[in-house]
């Protein structure tokens, strides 16, 4: 099959499968458990616990270890080319390599269809997106007219401020929804997050603010549950249109996920948040 680094053949039915960098969420999702993993040892993947059982750790996503990889002896080896490039050669010397032609995690669907190619799951994967798919229009649906006229912001909290914008992953759930952006949040010079001091903190207001620090509510460390107590003391938060409305939201750390399962946690908070009513989310 063709990828982002070239051409490679593939096993049929994979069975001890590796996936590297964010693409843990897309391959659970499509309901293969792979043999190993980056990222286990961190709370990125916290909202997969119950799945994670027996996964081996791989280490970080920009520096996979590769002794470890070896020793799995996997069959098929799934990455993106932007955390990944540099070791396809040493990769494919390993197993059969599969690099999907992503930059960020908003080309979580991108991931998805690649992956679902490379393990033999393509209609699979097409049921996930219809599945979404339906979800969005009950959304829209449910919405009505205030669906054009509310203006989502989100913010991430680690401890610095940044705003996500429209090419990360929890934006692109919100733009298929149909919501729209704050005119601060949208022609910016990156589309991926956007850095603010507290100066700033005007950029972030909209209609509805969705606010998250990284990993789970009761894990946060000090220094962020420090910072997101300051950030709501302050003055200039106060002074904000969602706070003074009481739309200001605090979600949990899979907005920072990539992929289908994490996707439709974003959905069902959209319902909770926005229309009262709870949308059964796939399992």
């Amino acid at each position: 099959m063709q990828h982002a680094l070239g051409e490679t053949c593939v096993p049929i039915n994979p069975q001890r499968v590796i996936v590297l960098a964010g693409g843990l969420d897309t391959v659970l999702s499509l309901g293969v458990k792979p043999i190993g993993s980056t990222h286990i040892d961190t709370n990125r993947w916290y909202y997969l616990e119950d799945r994670l059982e027996g996964i081996e750790s791989l280490g970080n996503p920009r520096s996979p270890n590769l002794e470890a990889i070896t020793a799995l002896k996997p069959d098929l080896i799934l990455g993106f080319e932007a955390t990944d490039k540099e070791n396809y050669v040493l990769l494919s010397q390993i197993a059969p390599t599969v690099i999907a032609e992503i930059q960020g995690s908003g080309d979580w669907k991108k991931m998805l269809n690649k992956y679902a190619e490379a393990l033999g799951k393509t209609e699979k994967a097409k049921q996930i997106m219809t599945d979404y798919q339906a979800r969005i229009e009950e959304f829209q649906t449910q919405m009505g007219d205030r669906l054009s006229q509310t203006e989502v912001s989100i913010l991430h909290v680690e401890p610095q401020l940044e705003i996500y914008l429209e090419d990360s992953f929890p934006a692109t759930v919100v733009a298929d929804a149909g919501l729209p952006r704050p005119s601060d949040q949208t022609s910016t010079e990156s589309t991926f997050t956007m850095n603010i001091s507290k100066e700033l903190l005007h950029k972030a207001d909209g209609d509805i603010i969705f606010v998250w620090t990284s990993g789970r509510n009761e894990d946060l460390t000090e220094d962020v549950q420090a910072a997101l107590e300051e950030l709501k003391a302050d003055p200039l938060w106060s002074q904000l249109n969602a706070v003074q409305q009481g739309q200001v939201y605090d979600v949990p750390g899979y907005w920072l996920g990539m992929g289908p399962i994490s996707a439709n946690l974003v959905l069902g908070d959209l319902f909770k948040y926005l229309v009262d009513s709870p949308s059964q989310v796939p399992q």
